[in-house]
């Protein structure tokens, strides 16, 4: 089967809808038996090997490889340009693009750009608001079941010296009461210590701390007679201190705004408190 075919020296990009203008080489060809129109082979007659780009009628093909068959015959492997192709159908339509070399939207996720192993870091120096505290400048809490508990428990802050005496008088014999039972008996039953849900100690000093001073400690059933502390009030914040800093740009920012579109302007924050 005889065709004409137009050949062309041309160079465009892979993703282009671009075609070439003019006219090119007229030759006449023929079709390799049981050829593929999308992937033609064509037997040309007095070839060139700087044909890169064949038209045949309105479909336009790249050249992928040039077989020789004799001194004056060449097979030309062919895959069809589909840009270029259906330029005029591509312009008139309306297309979401997902990636371009020239232009681009930041905020779309992109996955597949290749993410650079350079670390990038900015060490920021604190400075730290309060000054090192050991047991005796700080304070402990304790969260104890008597008849004073909300929702569970009693809450006490208690002074390093509270707390040493309130434990003194746990493991001591001052709360027992050997007029039914005996004191060896009592111990073997009850610990004291049952009623302990919770102790915390934290660098904070018991004046900062709201509620009532002097409290008699309770546990259980029992008054810990001698021990006192701070009740600690229902609600109230105790303190809080804070540490904030600022952030370092993303080292790879130019990718979109979708790694962090205002990371210059952001900062952290770590809040503590009781």
């Amino acid at each position: 089967m005889a065709i004409t075919l137009e050949m062309y020296t041309f160079d465009k990009k892979l993703n282009s809808t671009k075609q070439p203008l003019g006219s090119g080489t007229t030759v006449s060809a023929a079709l390799k038996d049981n050829t593929s129109v999308l992937s033609p082979h064509f037997i040309i007659k007095t070839f060139d090997l700087s044909w890169n780009y064949i038209k045949w009628g309105s479909r336009y093909y790249f050249v992928d490889d040039i077989v020789v068959i004799s001194n004056d015959h060449a097979e030309y492997v062919c895959r069809t340009d589909v840009l270029a192709t259906f330029k005029t159908v591509i312009g008139n339509s309306s297309q979401y693009v997902t990636r371009a070399a020239s232009s681009y939207d930041g905020k779309i996720v992109d996955m597949i750009y290749p993410a650079k192993a350079d670390v990038d870091y900015q060490i920021t120096n604190l400075t730290q608001i309060s000054s090192a505290m050991d047991t005796v400048d700080g304070c402990f809490i304790l969260g104890i079941k008597n008849k004073y508990s909300t929702a569970g428990a009693a809450f006490y802050a208690l002074t390093e010296s509270e707390f040493l005496t309130f434990l003194a008088y746990l493991y001591s014999d001052l709360w027992l009461d050997a007029t039914d039972i005996s004191s060896a008996l009592q111990k073997m039953l009850i610990d004291p210590f049952d009623y302990i849900v919770s102790c915390n100690w934290f660098p904070i000093s018991v004046a900062d701390i709201p509620g009532t001073s002097g409290s008699q400690l309770w546990f259980g059933y029992w008054q810990a007679t001698g021990c006192t502390g701070k009740k600690i009030a229902n609600s109230g914040r105790i303190k809080s201190f804070s540490h904030s800093g600022t952030l370092p740009d993303h080292p790879q920012l130019a990718r979109g705004s979708y790694i962090c579109r205002n990371f210059r302007s952001c900062s952290f924050r770590c809040s503590s408190g009781c």
